[in-house]
């Protein structure tokens, strides 16, 4: 394995761990909900396609529902949705990882594309997409999914962008301080 990918291998578990870290939290204190996981969740797979690449985001994004599931932020009836799970976070990553490099506008168009797409892929696997594949979650269940993979999904992805957005700007300023440092001895 070469330096440059083992270098993005560990910037990417970073990012993970921050990922489990803030399930963790999520899944213990009461009131760390949906809303505040899912912008972490969704800020960390961008940052993660801005700082290692697309395949590293997409990564990312496959592991975190497991992980959810793992430390008790996922509930265990949900385990049937993950594949979907996954699949949503995949088109947002890889929406974003085509768009956000095209000027002037890309990462803006990265973000809100890519969380239209998540949110239309998840929203419809939900609510119809299950069922035409006899997927049966009980109805308690069903009902929990359709509302959390509803509108919040479009809002997590919007605002985790805007963090991301926040976030790689900082990303971005430290790496050409720091290049400029450099340079400079």
């Amino acid at each position: 394995m070469k330096n440059r990918d083992v270098k993005k291998l560990v910037q990417s578990s970073l990012l993970l761990a921050v990922v489990i870290v803030f399930q963790i939290i999520g899944s213990r204190i009461p009131g760390i909900n949906q809303y505040i996981v899912g912008s972490v969740v969704n800020a960390a797979l961008l940052i993660t396609v801005f700082v290692s690449g697309t395949f590293y985001g997409a990564a990312v994004g496959v592991l975190t529902p497991w992980t959810a599931l793992l430390v008790g932020q996922l509930k265990p009836a949900m385990t049937p949705f993950i594949p979907f799970i996954m699949l949503g976070n995949a088109i947002f990553v890889i929406a974003f990882g085509i768009i956000y490099k095209k000027e002037p506008f890309g990462k803006y168009a990265g973000i809100i594309i890519g969380a239209i797409l998540k949110f239309g892929f998840l929203y419809l696997s939900a609510n119809k997409i299950i069922y035409a594949l006899n997927m049966n979650f009980p109805k308690k269940v069903a009902q929990a999914l359709s509302v959390a993979m509803g509108a919040a999904q479009l809002v997590t992805a919007l605002l985790g962008g805007l963090l991301a957005l926040v976030l790689i700007e900082i990303i971005f300023k430290r790496i050409k301080l720091t290049n400029e440092t450099r340079s400079a001895l």
